[in-house]
């Protein structure tokens, strides 16, 4: 027994090292005594009195019981110690502790070698689940593992261990034997745990798990220490998970508050009122700006400035205190509109800080300057479309009375000879009335039913015409000081056009640019070839696509915005009276474009000038080869049946005069309805049907009665006006040609040549 104290607690240095003092001592002792006493005496004395002091075992017992325990507070002081140390190293590794799984895997191997236990490991509970996980362990050398086979261990497996822990009870058995529920020990003793000490964890008075020793060797009586010991450690270990946990709620609601921010599409920013530097600025204000501005200055960073604004609103907000104030703002250097939303907040410093929420309200005023500007366009386009109205009756009954006086004077004079004295007064009164018939056709133009839009041009070609005739040499005469330039693009594309309404466009732009410059200048007319690939907007919004433009530009005087807007309106003029026209010049640029598909742009500044520059649709069609003129005999008849239709007497009149002059065989009636009943009784080889006829059937009415009686019939529509759709309709079932009034011979006689030879 002695031997297993001694070795268990290692006496056996001890023992023989005092065995050996004694033994040095008694021969010392007989050294000194020799001269004395004499060895013979010596030598009994020592063996009667000295020598069973030492060698009694009453003597030797008590020397062991005086070294067991010495060395039992040596080994409590040496354990305390152990104890104090593992204490210490875990609180500095829990201080500093950045990876939670790493320190409490250090704790379990700390905690191990310490206490020399098996196993020790950290049970954490899956509330989820009502499950159990062994999520960390740290095993002695020599110990399985028994960690990949604790995972989802079911509560209602152990009912008596969860019990024990969720009541906060630890549990402590030397011998799991003990244990009174056999369900647990169940699960033990495949482990070969022989004693066990758990604790119960709890995180913020919730239940979280447990730790655990198990002894695998011995059975092991756990002292007061080792309980304590564990529940310090298990404080420690909770404490900075905690602590982690707490730290990474934070960060995670900081980075889903930012999160947030950063996902708004709207700037944010959050600034000292006092100081005006940047707390915060969202992504969206970075990358606006192009750089992180916090730290910066608003009013430097935002507004390029060098002190604060002058529209500052940090005053207002701060007597308004945690109220939002509401303003709209424009950032001239991002050339943004913006509706602002500030307010004061609280910072974590306690401190009042500005809020700003900055709306992008750039497309919405733009969206409220183009609704005006449509707004004012349709108004615009409503005006001119009255106007037309009232100018397009006025020039359709002007048309039908200037027919007599356009047409008339052909016939008179086929029928005078060449040395009559009448046929000068007849041709100047043929002439007077063309220049009336033309200030008709300016008001169909501004009626939009004047421009009959069927031939191939080149607006080169109608730029050069212009440049050598009469009324561009009139213009110089006026405007001796106005230097002229012209710049055409070489292959320019052609357009669908009238080259007589397009001659009056470049006509009227050139006067106009010629009078605003009263004391000299120059006039630039130019054309090119342009393609636009996205809508561009300007006077008119141009869409998409090729066109060709014309330019006339001015260094003249300029117009004002208030003027550009009622520059089309037909009589609103600034011109010279006696030498300027009618003041339907604009007007007539207006309907000739929007007759032509085509687009206005005006560029002006007072002072400098203006631009005019008119986009026409390309075609990819050839142009025609001139017709040389023809002589009458080449479109004379030969008693071809002509039925004319019109509701107007005069115009009945000179059609019939025109076609028998040319040797046909013509009828007249004054209705479709009258037309109508005398096809179904007799034939004709040709119909003239005026297209407007009221009361009644009009001319495409009319047709279509007629084709269901005569199928193949051919007929000729008329009108004082341009292709309207029922005009194309009746185009489209069958009527070969459009002509447009007022009569002349030749166009009369010509038309209906060819719709005859037409098969």
């Amino acid at each position: 027994m002695i031997w297993k104290i001694l070795k268990k607690f290692g006496m056996i240095r001890s023992l023989i090292a005092i065995t050996s003092l004694a033994v040095m001592a008694s021969i010392i002792l007989y050294m000194i005594m020799v001269p004395f006493f004499g060895p013979p005496k010596l030598i009994g004395f020592f063996m009667a009195g000295i020598a069973p002091v030492f060698l009694a075992p009453s003597t030797l017992f008590f020397l062991l019981r005086l070294l067991y325990k010495y060395d039992q507070k040596d080994e409590a002081l040496r354990k305390r110690l152990s104890y104090e140390k593992m204490l210490n190293d875990i609180s500095t590794l829990a201080i500093s502790a950045n990876n939670t799984d790493q320190f409490q895997e250090k704790c379990l191997e700390m905690m191990g070698k310490t206490l020399e236990v098996s196993r020790v490991y950290i049970f954490e509970h899956r509330h989820e689940t009502d499950t159990m996980d062994n999520t960390f362990e740290w095993c002695a050398p020599a110990i399985t593992p028994q960690k990949d086979d604790l995972q989802k261990i079911p509560s209602s497996a152990v009912p008596w261990w969860m019990n024990m822990l969720k009541t906060g009870e630890i549990i402590k058995y030397s011998d799991i034997e003990d244990i009174p529920s056999e369900q647990e020990k169940e699960i033990l003793r495949p482990q070969n745990i022989k004693s066990i000490l758990v604790v119960p964890l709890y995180v913020q008075n919730k239940y979280y798990g447990f730790m655990g020793f198990d002894e695998c060797r011995d059975n092991r009586e756990w002292k007061a220490e080792d309980v304590e010991m564990m529940k310090t450690i298990s404080q420690i270990i909770i404490s900075t998970l905690e602590r982690e946990r707490a730290k990474k709620t934070l960060h995670f609601e900081r980075q889903q508050l930012l999160s947030i921010f950063n996902s708004i599409n709207e700037i944010i920013y959050i600034a000292d009122p006092k100081t005006y530097k940047i707390l915060y600025a969202n992504s969206k204000l970075t990358d606006i700006v192009g750089k992180d501005v916090t730290g910066g200055l608003c009013y430097k960073e935002f507004q390029g400035l060098e002190s604060p604004c002058g529209f500052c609103t940090n005053e207002k907000i701060l007597q308004i205190k945690y109220e939002p104030y509401s303003w709209e703002h424009h950032n001239p250097i991002l050339n943004r509109d913006y509706m602002i939303i500030d307010r004061v907040i609280k910072w974590p410093n306690g401190k009042d800080v500005r809020l700003e929420i900055a709306i992008d309200i750039t497309a919405r005023k733009q969206a409220e300057e183009e609704k005006l500007k449509l707004k004012a366009r349709l108004h615009r386009a409503e005006k001119m479309e009255s106007i037309g109205t009232l100018a397009g009756g006025v020039a359709h009954d002007l048309n039908n009375i200037l027919s007599g006086i356009v047409s008339y004077p052909d016939l008179l004079l086929m029928q005078l000879p060449e040395d009559s004295p009448l046929k000068r007064p007849i041709q100047v009164m043929q002439d007077t009335g063309k220049k009336a018939a033309a200030i008709v056709q300016d008001l169909l133009t501004l009626a939009r039913r004047g421009v009959v839009v069927t031939e191939v041009v080149n607006i080169n070609n109608i730029v050069s015409e212009y440049l050598q005739s009469p009324e561009r040499k009139k213009t110089q005469e006026y405007y001796p000081t106005v230097q002229w330039e012209t710049n055409l693009e070489t292959d320019l594309l052609n357009i669908v056009g009238s080259p007589i309404h397009l001659f009056k466009t470049i006509m009227n732009l050139v006067s106009n640019a010629a009078e605003a410059m009263p004391n000299g200048g120059r006039i630039m007319i130019s054309t090119e070839n342009k393609y636009i690939d996205q809508s561009m907007k300007g006077y008119d919004e141009i869409v998409e696509g090729d066109y060709v433009t014309l330019t006339v530009s001015d260094t003249g005087i300029g117009i004002s915005p208030k003027e550009i807007e009622k520059i089309f309106e037909p009589f609103y003029t600034k011109k010279v009276m006696g030498r300027s026209g009618t003041g339907l010049g604009m007007a007539v640029v207006w309907g000739t474009v929007k007759d032509h598909d085509g687009y206005i742009d005006i560029q002006s500044e007072e002072g400098k000038g203006t631009t005019f520059k008119l986009y026409f649709p390309v075609t990819r069609k050839e142009r025609a080869l001139d017709k040389p003129t023809l002589s009458i005999r080449e479109y004379m008849g030969k008693g071809e049946s002509i039925l004319i239709v019109d509701d107007v007497e005069t115009q009945r009149e000179i059609a019939f005069s025109f076609l028998s002059q040319l040797g046909y065989s013509v009828t007249k009636v004054s209705s479709g309805e009258e037309a109508v009943e005398y096809m179904k009784k007799t034939t004709a080889q040709l119909l003239i049907l005026d297209m407007i006829m009221d009361p009644g059937m009009d001319g495409l009415d009319t047709y279509k009665q007629i084709i269901e009686i005569r199928p193949k019939q051919k007929a000729i529509i008329a009108s004082g006006f341009s292709e309207t759709e029922r005009v194309k309709e009746a185009l489209r079932l069958g009527a070969g040609r459009y002509i447009q009034k007022p009569y002349t011979l030749e166009k009369i006689g010509i038309t209906v040549k060819e719709e005859l030879q037409n098969e």
